[in-house]
């Protein structure tokens, strides 16, 4: 455990001193930011101690310039986790977005993305793509609806010790409903649902489920409650077909 004590000592001061969360995808899709650079550092930490030993930290920033009619997000994350001195969590998340407004709740996006899990058996990831989003429904005062569609290209490396180790490539479709419901001024649920399907083989796809509460406790610093589930019809062997992730943190917004 002493690896995961020294990133909990760290991950202790950078929070103390900059604050945190996690870093969730459906803070690309709630409305643009205010004009200029501005971003969201998220921090959150767990861990148990005596008849199990175990512990994790997870670091994240969102980084966002904007300027009508355009909108460049850059999102970064890392997560690591230990369980009884072994190594349990290994990941990171690299995701860049470009979206630029056509007309009024019309908008298209491209983005470039890049991650690594080694419990997966993911080696590394890298994909590319684009889309067009239309706002269904849209009030500051209550919530949001988008609907995205798109494409994107992605090779991905898994790793070895069994027979599907190798290199692969695909062009998946990309559809996605963004919902936001504000319940108090202050309390807002979240919701990012992802469906991507192998376009050469409908049987082949992956879904996402992000889901979160959101409570303001200052207008900088807000707690989160998130629930993450993915699914990949089609996993590495020996990695299972649904991951199901839930946390809490805390969010400071520059």
């Amino acid at each position: 455990m002493r690896t995961l004590r020294t990133l909990l000592g760290l991950a202790g001061l950078f929070a103390c001193g900059q604050a945190a969360a996690i870093v969730d995808m459906e803070s690309l899709h709630l409305g643009a930011p205010k004009p200029g650079f501005s971003g969201r550092l998220e921090f959150a930490a767990a861990g148990s101690s005596g008849n199990s030993e175990t512990g994790s930290v997870e670091l994240g920033t969102r980084l966002q310039w904007h300027r009508a009619p355009w909108t460049n997000y850059l999102l970064l994350d890392g997560a690591y986790g230990e369980s009884r001195g072994k190594a349990d969590t290994e990941k990171y998340f690299v995701h860049a977005r470009h979206i630029h407004a056509i007309i009024p709740r019309l908008d298209w996006e491209l983005f470039v993305q890049g991650e690594h899990d080694r419990f997966a058996r993911l080696n590394f990831r890298g994909l590319a793509g684009g889309g067009l989003r239309t706002h269904l429904y849209e009030r500051e005062d209550s919530g949001m609806v988008l609907l995205g569609t798109g494409a994107f290209y992605s090779a991905e490396r898994i790793s070895g010790g069994y027979s599907d180790a190798g290199t692969y490539d695909t062009t998946r479709g990309n559809l996605y409903l963004v919902l936001k419901f504000a319940v108090s001024p202050n309390t807002t649920l979240l919701s990012s649902t992802y469906y991507q399907p192998d376009l050469a083989d409908g049987a082949d796809y992956r879904a996402l489920e992000q889901a979160a509460l959101q409570v303001k406790i200052t207008k900088a610093l807000a707690l989160k409650l998130s629930l993450h589930v993915t699914h990949d019809s089609r996993p590495p062997l020996s990695v299972r077909s649904t991951d199901t992730s839930y946390k809490a943190g805390i969010s400071w917004a520059f």
